[in-house]
């Protein structure tokens, strides 16, 4: 992958067992001047989030995770991140306590998608 690369979509590319392999086995980092990252439709988990947070590029500002598989955001996100899409993640609508991954997001993020969450247990307070 080309060290200049600053757009990845990897969206509905692979199963979620791949970024297990590819960074336990291969030592997989995104190039180091990614700033937006896709990887929505790949099933992915917070098992799959905690193997990328070494993996994040610290010039990534844009990440769309939407129809993941997870509970909550396991952090820590790059602290450049602007942007983050969680949207239509069915499985967050679970999460009893939101405000703990709330609170830990990045304070450079500027836009948080949480689109199709009809029924989410979230009070408004912890989004403000």
């Amino acid at each position: 992958m080309p060290r200049t690369l600053v757009r990845l979509s990897l969206t509905n590319c692979f199963e979620a067992k791949l970024i297990s392999d590819l960074v336990l086995v291969h030592h997989f980092t995104f190039p180091p001047t990614l700033k937006h990252l896709g990887l929505a439709r790949n099933d992915m988990t917070e098992i799959h989030l905690i193997l990328l947070r070494g993996a994040w590029p610290a010039s990534l500002i844009s990440l769309d995770l939407s129809h993941s598989k997870f509970y909550m955001v396991v952090g820590p996100l790059p602290l450049t991140l602007h942007t983050l899409d969680v949207s239509y993640n069915r499985t967050m609508i679970q999460d009893v306590h939101p405000k703990a991954w709330i609170m830990a997001l990045p304070p450079s993020l500027r836009e948080l998608d949480v689109h199709g969450f009809n029924s989410l247990r979230m009070s408004v307070d912890c989004l403000l």
